[in-house]
């Protein structure tokens, strides 16, 4: 909560500081930005190869942030370590309804700095990720630049504990304590998770000297992201929906999924964001198809996500569940309106930005 509050207060900073130093004002904000076609959001074009179409943000957005907040390690964990049930759908809806208005507020800041380069006759540097951080040390207060360092760094920070405390476990439980020590004692897997923690650190950080290479930050990530996150998260769907899924046809569907990922981008002229939405097809489909030359898992592999006809204790299983069926109601039902408020929320902000780009080209 602190690192977002400074987050949000260096960017409203560098805000205040960048319109005062205009000439104009808001209004060459808006001036500069309309004339340069910085307002146009919306993009209605069905050309596959359109970036940031609306139809890409739709189908393949979708389904790179149900990736991300639903199978990425990093966040799976917060969710995962909060206290309750409750605890982690509120977590979740306030991510939601922060994401969008956070993404345009620091969208907008760039809309002001490229206003402010342009006023002042600037040259940008060639790397775009600079912009920001060059005009709050050259143009700030000491103790504001400071403050705004600092709220880049609180947001660095909350990226990378969460990415390295995932890494680590996944090294740690997957591999290491899986193949390399099984059966070892706890304060061996605390040792061994630390050195895994430093070791992606540095792995980090000189992939970091790099990263300027790649283009704008946020971008490249997603960008990367698509690769892997399509085929990961029809992985998963496929456990949820199909029983007769395997690992078999799990493992063939996540390869099949980053393989098809691969030949699309390579291949075809298409937007990033779609990569998404194909990993996920043919990570269901190739999944399905080979898990059914595998034997289908036992019953009592399936004990714990479905209930047999015959079970000894039915009886008392539809008794307990009778039991907490209108607690169960209540929160099925409270969920489902935090979700249509969710996607109330989704179209309003799509209908301020349709507003603001039906006024930026009247």
């Amino acid at each position: 909560m602190v690192q977002m509050f400074v987050l949000w207060l260096g960017a409203l900073l560098s805000i205040f500081f960048l319109v005062t130093s205009l000439p104009g004002g808001w209004g060459d904000v808006f001036d500069f930005g309309a004339a340069s076609g910085m307002f146009n959001a919306i993009d209605l074009s069905f050309d596959p190869s359109v970036t940031y179409s609306l139809w890409a943000g739709l189908f393949g957005g979708f389904f790179l942030h149900v990736a991300y907040f639903g199978t990425d390690q990093s966040q799976i964990q917060r969710v995962l370590s909060s206290p309750s049930v409750l605890d982690a759908q509120r977590s979740l809806l306030i991510g939601g309804y922060l994401l969008i208005p956070q993404m345009l507020l620091f969208l907008f800041i760039g809309v002001i700095l490229a206003t402010y380069y342009q006023q002042h006759g600037l040259t940008p540097p060639e790397d775009l990720n600079e912009l920001l951080p060059r005009y709050v040390v050259s143009a700030f207060p000491s103790g504001m630049a400071g403050l705004v360092i600092a709220g880049v760094f609180a947001a660095a920070m909350s990226s990378l504990d969460s990415a390295l405390n995932s890494l680590s476990a996944v090294t740690v439980r997957d591999f290491y304590s899986r193949y390399i020590k099984p059966n070892a004692s706890d304060a061996h897997y605390l040792k061994a998770s630390r050195i895994a923690t430093i070791f992606w650190g540095l792995y980090a950080t000189l992939f970091a000297f790099f990263a300027g290479n790649l283009g704008p930050v946020i971008e490249a990530v997603n960008q990367i992201g698509s690769w892997f996150y399509g085929a990961l998260l029809g992985t998963f769907l496929l456990a949820i929906f199909s029983h007769r899924s395997n690992a078999r046809g799990a493992m063939a569907g996540l390869i099949a999924g980053m393989l098809s990922v691969w030949c699309v981008s390579s291949l075809l002229d298409i937007s990033w964001l779609y990569n998404n939405t194909v990993g996920v097809a043919v990570s269901m489909s190739v999944g399905y198809l080979v898990s059914l030359s595998a034997p289908a898992p036992s019953q009592d592999q399936l004990s714990d996500v479905m209930m047999a006809e015959a079970a000894p204790d039915m009886q008392a299983v539809l008794a307990a569940r009778a039991d907490n069926a209108e607690v169960i109601g209540k929160e099925a039902r409270s969920t489902r309106r935090r979700c249509i408020g969710l996607f109330a929320w989704f179209c309003l902000m799509l209908g301020m930005l349709a507003l603001l780009q039906g006024w930026a080209n009247g």
